[in-house]
């Protein structure tokens, strides 16, 4: 289908699969690798991966593909964050202006089936409760809610960062590493504060729409992906080197200040849909998933 390579390659980008050439964190920054190994064993279970069934084609056509993203699980019920892109990945070249527009006027993206893959082997299915294109992340919630409280990234409990503030984000492998919770550290290279603030990281891609911490455990935000109307040459500007904007084509990693997500968050509505749980009692899936992590879920929250 024309077109649909770009599709694929985005998606990649989208979730975080493709690494970044990009310095890794300062050799100085004492104590953060106990610090990221404690974030691990307290927070790892709310960092899940998410399944996705998309179709993504054309009005006429459309190529179907199951696709794992990662989810940060943000409420005890089970609220779980991931970027826009993961259940529509055009969402990512809809901001970077005309050229990027060319590809995807006539792409569409549907979400068939959404399932958390959680610890010994469970599924639990999921839908989709709230878009948020501005800020380019999605909210997912279980059809069913949880029997037991989950564990979670509490959005309230955060702190500023500061220009070379030493982070680590919290992040989960893909199925190639049998989705293993893994770490990544960094720092903050530079801080905008308008229209809307946020932190630009320097660190290797862990992951989209994962928590990121400073160096005493403390939630800084959520890594996500800005893209620029202008694309790769309004986002380098002059006086970026070759590094990860220029590998992603215009699109800049990014952490957005957990105020913000909380803000969306609380618009998410508490109740799956009601659409979707009928389409979910009256779907007989086919096709079975892949095995699921063997690590605990979590059953409590922070």
């Amino acid at each position: 289908m024309p077109g649909l390579s770009i599709h694929r390659t985005g998606l990649l980008l989208a979730l975080g699969l493709i690494g970044a050439a990009v310095s890794p964190a300062s050799a100085d920054a004492q104590g953060l690798p106990e610090v990221g190994r404690e974030l691990a064993e307290k927070f790892g279970p709310a960092i899940i991966t998410v399944q996705i069934l998309v179709t993504i084609g054309d009005d006429s056509s459309g190529d179907e593909q199951k696709v794992e993203a990662i989810g940060t699980v943000v409420g005890p019920d089970g609220l779980t964050l991931v970027p826009l892109s993961a259940i529509d990945p055009t969402s990512m070249f809809r901001g970077m202006g005309p050229q990027a527009m060319f590809f995807t006027m006539n792409m569409q993206s549907r979400v068939k089936d959404i399932k958390f893959l959680l610890g010994r082997r469970k599924e639990v299915p999921a839908t989709v409760v709230l878009r948020d294109p501005d800020l380019h992340f999605a909210f997912l919630r279980p059809l069913e809610k949880p029997a037991e409280p989950m564990t979670y990234i509490d959005l309230t409990q955060a702190v500023g960062a500061e220009m070379l503030d030493p982070i680590v984000t919290l992040s989960r492998m893909g199925k190639a590493g049998q989705r293993k919770v893994s770490l990544a550290t960094g720092e903050i290279r530079s801080i905008v504060e308008k229209p809307r603030m946020f932190y630009v990281p320097q660190l290797s891609l862990n992951g989209l729409g994962v928590p990121v911490f400073n160096g005493q455990g403390e939630l800084i935000g959520i890594s996500l992906l800005k893209t620029s109307p202008g694309g790769m040459e309004d986002m380098m500007g002059g006086a970026m080197t070759l590094n990860a904007t220029q590998l992603l084509g215009g699109m800049l990693p990014i952490i957005l200040p957990a105020e913000d997500v909380h803000e969306a968050a609380l618009q998410a509505p508490e109740e799956a849909p009601e659409e979707a749980l009928e389409e979910e009692a009256a779907d007989d899936v086919g096709e079975s998933s892949e095995p699921a992590p063997e690590e605990p879920a979590g059953e409590t929250g922070p």
